[in-house]
């Protein structure tokens, strides 16, 4: 009887121990490097796209870039990604495709990136979405329902329901508040937002 008490004692904690595990690996470096890496992954994006834009850091977006930095480096668990809500041209989309290029680049783990207005043809793609990290731009901005073979379905719902069943990581972009976004969705997808989520809303006129 002893020894069947030890096993189950020797399962829960190697369950607990997996659990605390961070999902995708840690950066464990400062949070000045970590800022100078971001910004010049940031200016390198730019560039790309023939933009001169420097990334500014202010009391706007300052939760933003702690946030970004306790994921990649800190204690927060990176077992589920951040949802960036705010207005438009406040940095949300550019400041996380920045910071997913250069953990792409210091890890090596694939980032998949969707426009949510596209979103519906993402699920007949053969992404391995569970070994991957996922940022999804403009949650909201897509049309309620698409039909697709004859079939009337909510993309992002789907999308949302298949990656939180896989235990997938998301990251996601929305000029709508969560208020907004609570109204868009029904209130089991509003639900799943902050068990798939972090949320963080970036404040501030439009940086464009």
């Amino acid at each position: 009887m002893g020894n069947l008490e030890d096993f189950k004692k020797d399962i829960f904690a190697d369950l607990k121990a997996q659990l605390s595990k961070p999902k995708f690996p840690k950066i464990k470096i400062s949070y000045e490097s970590f800022i100078e890496l971001l910004s010049a992954q940031y200016q390198l994006n730019e560039a790309y796209l023939f933009k001169e834009t420097l990334l500014t850091i202010d009391t706007y977006n300052i939760i933003q870039m702690q946030l970004l930095y306790d994921w990649m480096c800190g204690d927060l668990k990176n077992n589920k990604g951040i949802l960036f809500v705010g207005g438009y041209g406040t940095g949300k989309t550019s400041v996380t495709r920045a910071f997913l290029s250069l953990y792409n680049r210091m890890t090596g783990v694939l980032i998949n990136y969707f426009e949510a207005l596209k979103l519906h043809e993402s699920l007949k793609s053969d992404y391995d979405f569970k070994k991957s990290i996922t940022l999804i731009n403009d949650i909201g901005k897509e049309s309620a329902e698409v039909v697709d073979f004859g079939n009337r379905t909510d993309a992002v719902c789907n999308f949302l329901q298949i990656m939180n069943e896989k235990n997938c990581t998301l990251f996601a972009t929305s000029n709508l508040s969560i208020e907004s976004l609570k109204k868009r969705y029904s209130g089991t997808v509003a639900d799943r937002l902050k068990s798939i989520f972090y949320v963080c809303e970036v404040k501030g006129n439009s940086r464009r």
